[in-house]
């Protein structure tokens, strides 16, 4: 099998044989927010296969490769923990969160009682 190449991807062998691929920026940028993530697939598991790997890292280093540029927009904020791309800024998504500003009939219902001092259900 041939070596997967794609920019800032790094993998690591396990003790017991299996891969960990990671994410891995320069090391001067760590102070600007940047880290070492391992890469994980849209459901939260961690990838294992390389191809599969290389793909998720281009996307983060795509990213990356912009904030190195100067784009406006980019930097590690656009990453979430499990090294994925974030489909929507904080700004957009706190526009879209439910908060206190919802439907009347949300508004009406009343809390429910705790059951541990004593509330029935």
């Amino acid at each position: 099998m041939g070596k997967i190449d794609a920019p800032y991807l790094v993998t690591y062998t396990n003790k017991d044989g299996t891969l960990r691929h990671c994410f891995a920026p320069r090391h001067e940028d760590r102070q600007e927010g940047w880290a070492t993530v391992r890469l994980h697939d849209g459901r939260g598991k961690p990838i294992r296969d390389p191809i599969v790997a290389a793909s998720a890292c281009r996307a983060v280093a795509a990213i990356y490769t912009a904030w190195r540029r100067g784009e406006a927009g980019m930097g590690p904020h656009l990453i979430d923990k499990l090294g994925r791309p974030v489909t929507q800024t904080p700004v957009q998504a706190g526009k879209t969160a439910r908060g206190p500003e919802t439907s009347e009939s949300a508004r009406n219902i009343p809390p429910r009682p705790n059951r541990r001092h004593g509330g029935r259900l």
